[in-house]
Parts: structure tokens; sequence; C-alpha cells
């Protein structure tokens, strides 16, 4: 009797050991993306304003999207409209940053928009190949959180 309950307490011990395991593994859900400085959260603002122009969803909805809760209405939507977006930094004299962002829509047509930042704002990578390399300029592109190239 003793060899079956000790038997059975390690299996029910081995299950409960690779139920978590495969918990562990599971995809998680995207949290709220709240490390983004400064200019990534223009980015988001300026892309989903553009994008509420060109599909009609409601701000908030592509906001969420792009704060990394996607929803399917709101992801679908916004992969069939959008081909490419990248970002220009642009370094100035005065110590501003020139950001753009450019989108590419599937329909050949484009969007751009721009906003003047100062250099502490930049993220620490384009800031840091700015410095590192003299360049006038750095380009980056944009991709949604849930299709980030790894």
């Amino acid at each position: 009797m003793s060899s079956l309950s000790f038997t059975s307490i390690f299996l029910i011990a081995l299950v409960i050991y690779f139920a978590f395991k495969i918990l562990r593994r599971r995809p998680k859900a995207r949290v709220v993306r709240k490390d983004r400085g400064e200019v990534e959260r223009w980015i988001d603002d300026a892309l989903a304003r553009e994008l509420h122009r060109r599909l009609g969803l409601e701000r908030e909805l592509l906001l969420r999207a792009l704060e990394g809760t996607p929803e399917p209405e709101a992801v679908g939507a916004m992969e069939e409209a959008v081909r490419a977006m990248q970002v220009k930094y642009t370094w100035s004299p005065d110590g501003l940053v020139d950001v753009r962002l450019e989108i590419s829509f599937e329909d050949g047509t484009s969007a751009s928009t721009s906003r003047m930042f100062p250099r502490s704002a930049m993220p620490a990578g384009v800031r840091d190949e700015l410095t590192r390399t003299g360049a006038a300029y750095v380009v980056r592109a944009v991709y949604f959180p849930w299709s980030t190239p790894g």
C-alpha cells in the first residue's frame, strides 16, 4: 500500500512539474510597454494618429495595440494598411534632434511627421551611434510590437 501511495504521489508531482514547465513556455500576453521613452511614445502617438485617419478605427484602440495589448480588429487592419515604417533621427548643431516618422502604406501612398527633441530624449542606441560615428543622421526601422524581428 505504501509503494502505491508513493508512486501516486510521485506521478502527481511529475504531472504538476510538467504543467508548470509548459505554462512557463506559453507565450505571454504582452503587457503595456511602460519603459518607453518620450520619443518612442511620440512615435506610437503619431502612428496611431495617422492610422486613425486612414482606417477610421478609434485612436485609443490603436494606441493600446501599439503599447503592447493588441486586439485582433486593430492588428489585422494595421498589418493590411502598412507596408513599412522608419524613423530618421537628424542631429542638429544646436543640440536638438529632428525625429521624422515615415510610413509607407500598401496602397502606394506615404505619410510623414516630425518633431524636435532634445538630444537627451533619444533612445540610448541612437544617441550612442550619433556620438560614436559623428553621423548627421541615423535611420531605424519601426515594427509593430507583435511583429518585432528577433
